[in-house]
């Protein structure tokens, strides 16, 4: 029991050591950001006063330094989800008292012709030392640790702005004020009159349109079509800022779908009008994996990550089957409660028009080049592309093509082609191509040796293997399999889960 009692002190006696020297590391980060401000001020901006306004830069210096050290201190050293306003209402109070004795030090230092920056690192250290005595012992002493993975909540970016927002008006007004004291050239004072002024109205502007945003479901950073992810972890930060585009980035699995769950489902579903087939079951599992595995709807563009607002199938359909036979793009999407009942409906709803020569929204945008010069036609794509890669295309375009779907699928067993890769586009935002291949007869061994041949179907999936690892993908596979093996289950909701 001693020696567990010894080893626990000693582990405890480590912890808060190391607490310690982060503390001051944050603490020396926020004296340079104090040093650095002061330094500015009375050495390039306010030379000319002769330290007679050194209390008011300090007084800003120690603002900026204090924000950092409570902000950094709290989520990193002592690891606090305690409440934020509280804690700040406590520093303040430790500030009420600090600030005007480490003013009128500084006033009556300055006068004992002390140098300024000999007074600043006496304010400095002086600070650090009792504002962490005063935050470990006061202010965070019963919420220490208290911050885990369940607990943990990203910085708000609202805090954030807003703080960086008062401090840059509160600042360039003061610097306006101090110059007007001064009696300093009206050029320079409307200056920064001028840059407060424009600081005050973009901050407002911005906030106004976040505001707007928020009550759409929309933030700052995200695109039309999808919402960017703030959450992503450091590797996959940097395999967006090393392997830039998906061409650079694809994997490829191969799937082998026995056919006879799907023609014994198919049987027990007759429909006259617009029979089921192997493709609006394939079609169907896709979506469902797309719902029950979110990270396969993500794509990456501007190096940014970005999950996808709706899951969408896009396809090619064949308005003859003949050379000369014209081509149409058909979207399906799913939300979770779509069933495999619904995607046929609406596989039927577009499949039959456009074999009657009906053309969607996008595609009538399309022929219009037709009719336009080279020269014009590539500048007109350059733009697109741009566009895209931004998300700034006007939804009706993106709604109607298949490059900005969930996944791409091609069924070239429908016009008798073997399963085969297929590259992914640089255009749109679409992460997944699946090629559909021709049935073949195959062999499947059983448990007493014997062979029994079965009809199939190869699957092909070019991945941007980027948006997910390795594990992640495995997992989905093992669901899309299982929902093929039993397609009934595509009948329930598609949020259902499945047991693998």
């Amino acid at each position: 029991m001693e020696n567990e009692k010894a080893k626990k002190e000693h582990s405890t006696f480590w912890k808060e050591f190391w607490r310690t020297v982060k503390y001051f590391l944050v603490a020396g980060l926020a004296g340079l950001i104090q040093f650095g401000v002061c330094t500015l001020f009375d050495e390039v901006f306010y030379a000319k006063f002769e330290g007679q306004y050194y209390y008011v830069f300090y007084f800003v210096a120690l603002v900026l330094s204090v924000l950092w050290n409570f902000t950094i201190n709290r989520s990193v050293t002592f690891k606090s989800v305690g409440n934020v306003p509280k804690a700040m209402l406590k520093v303040l109070a430790y500030y009420v008292v600090f600030t005007p004795l480490s003013l009128q030090f500084s006033y009556y230092a300055i006068g004992w012709k002390i140098p300024d920056m000999v007074v600043t690192v006496i304010n400095i250290l002086v600070n650090g030392i009792t504002e962490y005595l005063f935050m470990r012992l006061f202010v965070f002493k019963k919420e220490i640790d208290t911050l885990n993975e369940q607990t943990k909540k990203p910085l708000s970016f609202k805090f954030v702005f807003f703080v960086v927002w008062v401090i840059a008006v509160v600042l360039l007004g003061l610097n306006g004020i101090i110059l007007a004291i001064s009696n300093t050239t009206w050029v320079v004072l409307w200056v920064f009159v001028g840059l407060a002024a424009v600081t005050l109205i973009w901050g407002t502007i911005f906030l106004i349109v976040r505001h707007n945003l928020r009550k759409v479901g929309k933030d700052i950073g995200d695109r039309r079509d999808a919402k960017l992810i703030r959450d992503v972890d450091g590797i996959h930060i940097a395999m967006a800022q090393l392997y830039n585009g998906r061409t650079q980035n694809e994997a490829y699995i191969n799937e082998q779908v026995d056919l006879q769950p799907l023609k014994d489902w198919i049987a027990k579903h007759p429909d006259e009008e617009f029979k089921y087939t192997f493709f609006h079951i394939l079609v169907a599992a896709l979506l469902k994996m797309l719902i029950l595995r979110p990270r396969l709807n993500r794509f990456i563009s501007n190096r940014h990550y970005y999950q996808k607002d709706e899951r969408s199938i896009g396809f090619i359909v064949k308005r003859q089957f003949s050379d000369d036979g014209g081509e149409g793009m058909a979207v399906v999407r799913a939300v979770e409660q779509t069933n495999i009942f619904d995607v046929h409906k609406l596989i039927k709803e577009q499949v039959i028009p456009c074999r009657k020569g009906n053309h969607s929204g996008a595609e009538n945008a399309l022929d219009i080049f037709k009719k336009l010069p080279h020269w014009l036609t590539c500048v007109v794509f350059n733009t697109i592309m741009r566009w895209s890669k931004k998300g700034k295309l006007p939804r009706s375009l993106m709604e109607g093509d298949s490059n900005h779907c969930s996944a791409f699928v091609t069924n070239l067993g429908s016009i008798g082609l073997k399963c085969g890769y297929h590259h992914l586009m640089e255009y749109g935002t679409n992460s997944i191509f699946v090629v559909i291949g021709q049935k073949k007869m195959t062999p499947f061994y059983k448990e007493d040796g014997s062979v029994e041949m079965r009809e199939t179907l190869d699957v092909g999936f070019t991945i941007d293997e980027r948006i997910a690892d390795g594990y992640y993908y495995a997992k989905s596979m093992k669901i899309f399999r299982k929902v093929l093996e039993n397609p009934e289950l595509l009948e329930l909701p598609f949020d259902t889960e499945v047991e693998i």
